[in-house]
């Protein structure tokens, strides 16, 4: 992931310009936890039911299939704590004599670093309450259930 090339974006307008960076990252994760079997009389079959017999209490191992994605402005690498893989995404914006400059990233937790949340070490898993960078995240799951 190291060798990331920003985009770059300027659309060339002198009076009204326009021009920003950033090195997008999506990710997307997918579980499924299913089990099959074949019987003589019944044949193939799915096994759906999700909980643990060998554990005491026979715990219900979560949800069957699980999908989480996320699209950030700035990549980011789990590996080393959610650090940015490159520069924080920027954009400057001008219209005649008046500026402006964006740039991706908030030190909520005032540590002095900004930091992508990754859970599980996955860029995909975000914690809204700690997320340092700007990420538009979707996370579903699907559980069977015997009624």
């Amino acid at each position: 992931m190291s060798d990331l090339k920003p985009l770059k974006l300027d659309i060339g307008v002198p009076a009204l310009g326009l021009d920003a960076e950033f090195s997008p990252q999506f990710t997307v994760d997918f579980g499924m936890r299913v089990g099959f079997g074949v019987d003589l009389n019944k044949g193939f079959y799915l096994v759906t039911d999700n909980h643990a017999p060998w554990l005491p209490g026979n715990p219900d191992l979560g949800p069957e299939i699980t999908l989480k994605l996320s699209a950030r402005l700035t990549g980011v690498n789990c590996g080393s704590g959610g650090a940015p893989v490159g520069p924080a995404a920027h954009a400057d914006g001008q219209l005649l004599f008046l500026a402006l400059r964006l740039t991706d990233g908030v030190d909520l937790d005032g540590n002095g670093q900004i930091r992508a949340s990754c859970i599980s070490g996955s860029p995909a898993g975000v914690a809204p309450q700690k997320e340092e960078f700007s990420v538009v995240y979707f996370g579903g799951s699907i559980d069977f259930a015997y009624r």
